[in-house]
């Protein structure tokens, strides 16, 4: 179902902008399932954790309320994140 709604490579990879989000608005990927030039290990874990925070920056913006996802609306996403991350 995924595969049929997100934009991929002639290779099959996922192809993301700038801040790793899929043509699926909210939808983040990494490592080697992302279209890269680059595979390896450390790519992938730097990869998780650029998702990670940009997923964060995103669920913040301006048409999704972070209290919609966290039943504590003073908890800040981008703490829990790297907190994820760590």
């Amino acid at each position: 179902m995924i595969k049929s709604s997100v934009e991929t490579s002639d290779g099959g990879y996922l192809k993301t902008d700038k801040k790793l989000m899929t043509s699926i608005p909210g939808m983040f990927a990494a490592g080697d399932v992302r279209d890269t030039d680059l595979y390896q290990v450390l790519t992938g874990c730097a990869d998780g954790a650029r998702c990670v925070l940009n997923a964060a920056e995103f669920i913040k913006g301006p048409t999704v309320r972070a209290d919609f996802f966290w039943s504590d609306p003073n908890i800040d996403i981008a703490d829990y994140a790297r907190w994820c991350v760590d």
